[in-house]
């Protein structure tokens, strides 16, 4: 695991410049001596952080910047902040990121395991492709068009109600639009609003 600033919490890799506070530390000390801004340094550099820790390099010269010109202390205080709570929004959005995917996978998974249930009762070339007691999917065949009305009578007997439809193709020799491989998804009323819109057939 690489080295972590101390300060805004940031990843430090290979590519971002930083520095050991034992190493610097105690020339910087020196420097608030002189400029008597020793508070300054204790508060952007409390002496409770450790030795061997690192600052990365932007941190670093807030820091530094603050002691030598206390009159924009307060600027460079908060563009660091400011930089630590995009880091933190960063993570977040990633954290929430991650919960969404696992979220997504478990749902997909649940689907997964019931499909062989439903596939036994799938019947990809007939006109009752599928039917359960809460909804059913017709197919309107070319040249099964009587077996489709049939279909379509018995379902809205037993309660179910044509609530959307996919209009398919034309036939190849134009004389049915629409109609050639169509398929009509039914639901039973109780399971659906009375205000449901009902598909055109």
């Amino acid at each position: 695991m690489g080295k972590q600033c101390v300060l805004c919490e940031g990843n430090i890799n290979m590519m971002l410049k930083s520095y050991k506070i034992s190493d610097k530390r105690g020339k910087l000390e020196e420097e608030a001596q002189k400029k008597g801004t020793d508070v300054v340094l204790d508060e952007m550099l409390p002496r409770s952080l450790p030795d061997d820790g690192h600052v990365c390099y932007h941190c670093w010269d807030n820091v530094s910047n603050a002691v030598k010109d206390p009159s924009k202390t307060e600027e460079r205080k908060q563009a660091q902040e400011a930089r630590l709570e995009a880091r933190e929004t960063k993570q977040q959005d990633a954290e929430t990121k991650q919960q969404d995917q696992e979220a997504r996978n478990k749902i997909r998974a649940a689907l997964n395991e019931r499909v062989d249930e439903y596939k036994r009762v799938w019947d990809k070339s007939g006109v009752i492709q599928f039917k359960n007691e809460r909804m059913a999917i017709l197919h309107r065949i070319m040249g099964a068009q009587v077996q489709f009305i049939i279909a379509f009578d018995d379902l809205t007997r037993e309660g179910y109600r044509c609530v959307a439809q996919d209009e398919g193709k034309e036939a190849s020799g134009g004389t049915f639009a629409g109609g050639v491989d169509s398929y009509y998804y039914f639901q039973k009323i109780e399971y659906i609003g009375f205000d449901s819109k009902v598909c055109d057939v």
